[in-house]
């Protein structure tokens, strides 16, 4: 096989998206018409697309340096381990898009003791991991300028929304817990 690593990676992602579809009760599947509807979906989308496309084609052209590879597997696993513990405790209410139900709750136990958005850890490191295990370092670029910055802005819209639902109990939340652990 040419590229095990690269099929390596495709089943530990096909694995964390099992994982998360059971834990979120179905949930975390694409529902095309409101995801296209939501501008930082689609930025994330477009961020992420680059990003992983550089790392993809820098893969395909040089498949080396192991060591990296066993770095972005480390990453790739703590990535996961944040994800499936946000949605694992979110359950039923969790959601991939930023609109919360009529029935969803503010969620302050577990993992959400500390850092407000364990779930956006998850992906940020498993994004990262990527690109270690593909050595795909000019991606890097695109990672920290356009894939960082898509999920800042979704977090913060995120914010806002869970402030105009739950009000001061969010607010008070966001004076006590850490949006990623030290800022």
């Amino acid at each position: 096989m040419k590229y095990p690593e690269f099929l390596f990676l495709l089943t530990l992602i096909i694995l964390q998206r099992i994982i998360e579809k059971k834990l979120s009760k179905g949930k975390a599947k694409i529902l095309p018409l409101k995801f296209y509807r939501d501008k930082t979906f689609i930025l994330m989308l477009l961020a992420w697309a680059s990003t992983f496309g550089i790392a993809t084609l820098e893969y395909l052209n040089d498949p080396k340096n192991i060591i990296l590879f066993f770095i972005g597997i480390v990453i790739f696993i703590i990535g996961s381990i944040f994800r499936i513990l946000s949605i694992s405790q979110l359950k039923e209410i969790f959601s991939p898009l930023i609109e919360p139900s009529e029935n969803n709750k503010l969620i302050v136990r577990g993992i959400y003791r500390f850092t407000r958005h364990p779930a956006y850890i998850g992906s940020l490191l498993i994004s990262l991991g990527i690109i270690f295990i593909l050595r795909g370092y000019n991606a890097l670029l695109p990672y920290f300028l356009l894939y960082v910055p898509a999920l800042i802005y979704r977090i913060r819209k995120e914010e806002e929304t869970l402030i105009n639902k739950f009000g001061e109990s969010y607010i008070e939340y966001m004076r006590n817990v850490k949006r990623f652990f030290i800022f």
